[in-house]
C-alpha cells in the first residue's frame, strides 16, 4: 500500500513555473538598475564634492598628456596631485602645494574618469614628501622608481 504525504506540493505547470520566473527576473533586473543608479549617484556625488573642492584638477587640457604627482607622506598613506603635460619635474613650492592639496588614490581615479585620454597618455610620477622627507617604496631618481612599485600605483591610481 503506498501512502501520500499529508502535505503535497500541488503540481505547478510549465507555463506558471515560466511566469513565477519570468517574475522573479523582472524583480532582480530592478534591483540591478536601482543599485547602478544608485552607485552612479555616489559617483555624481563624490565628483561634484571633489570638482567644488579641488576644481584645479578638472579640465585640464590633456593633448599632452597628464601626470599624476604621488606622494607618500607616511607609510601606506598615498596622496595625489594632477598636472597637464608629462615628464614634469615640480619645484619645491609646487610639491607643497600639492601635498596640501593632494587628493587620495581614489578620489584621483574618480577625477580621472572625468577625462577622455588614454590611460598610456597617464604618466605617474613618485616624488618625495618635502615636509615628513619619507619616500617609502618611492625612489624618485628618474628611471629609478621600481616598475612593481610604479606599476602598484597606477593601478591604484587609474583602474
Amino acid at each position: 500500500m503506498i501512502s501520500t504525504p499529508k502535505h503535497s506540493i500541488p503540481h505547478i505547470s510549465r507555463t506558471t513555473l515560466a511566469m513565477i520566473l519570468t517574475g522573479i527576473l523582472s524583480v532582480i533586473t530592478v534591483f540591478t538598475i536601482i543599485k547602478d543608479t544608485h552607485a552612479g549617484s555616489a559617483k555624481s556625488g563624490l565628483l561634484d564634492s571633489l570638482h567644488r573642492d579641488y576644481p584645479q584638477y578638472f579640465n585640464l587640457p590633456t593633448e599632452d598628456g597628464l601626470t599624476v604627482f604621488v606622494s607618500e607622506p607616511i607609510s601606506g598613506e598615498y596622496r595625489c596631485a594632477l598636472v597637464a603635460g608629462s615628464n614634469l619635474h615640480p619645484a619645491n613650492a609646487d610639491l607643497l602645494t600639492f601635498r596640501n592639496n593632494g587628493v587620495d588614490p581614489e578620489a584621483m581615479n574618480a577625477i580621472l574618469s572625468t577625462y577622455d585620454i588614454s590611460q598610456e597618455n597617464i604618466h605617474i610620477q613618485p616624488v618625495i614628501d618635502l615636509l615628513s622627507g619619507y619616500s617609502g617604496g618611492l625612489n624618485t631618481l628618474e628611471g629609478q622608481t621600481d616598475s612593481a612599485v610604479l606599476k602598484q600605483l597606477r593601478d591604484l591610481i587609474i583602474n
